[in-house]
């Protein structure tokens, strides 16, 4: 009997900041949520049972929204943590669909910028 084959790979690592993380995809649904980002342990949990393609992916860059504040939350905010969590929460709501949607809508472009961005390496 054949295994079905995931729609997302298992995990996948990346490095941010001088850190090593972890990106897993979970073939599982959580109504509270579509994914979690630990900032601590470094990695990301997607939840994609159920989920439409398109909301996963939109769910990635906002989780990765998450990585690239690191920090910089408390900074903009003020070191006020309870406000901060929720104002990095609001920022990344307002952020990550657009970011989605210039990605999505924008192939050429996107294909032009890792293209440049992986002749830097060379």
């Amino acid at each position: 009997m054949a295994t079905k084959k995931p729609r997302y790979p298992t995990s996948i690592p990346f490095h941010y900041m001088g850190f090593d993380w972890e990106i897993k995809f979970l073939d599982s649904y959580r109504e509270d949520t579509y994914g979690v980002t630990s900032t601590d342990s470094k990695y990301i949990h997607i939840y994609y049972g159920k989920r439409e393609d398109q909301d996963i992916m939109e769910t990635l860059l906002h989780e990765l929204s998450h990585a690239m504040m690191l920090d910089l939350a408390d900074s903009i905010f003020h070191f006020e943590k309870v406000e901060t969590d929720e104002k990095e929460e609001n920022l990344i709501r307002l952020t990550s669909p657009r970011i989605f949607s210039i990605i999505r809508d924008n192939p050429k472009l996107v294909d032009f910028i890792v293209k440049r961005i992986k002749e830097l390496d060379k």
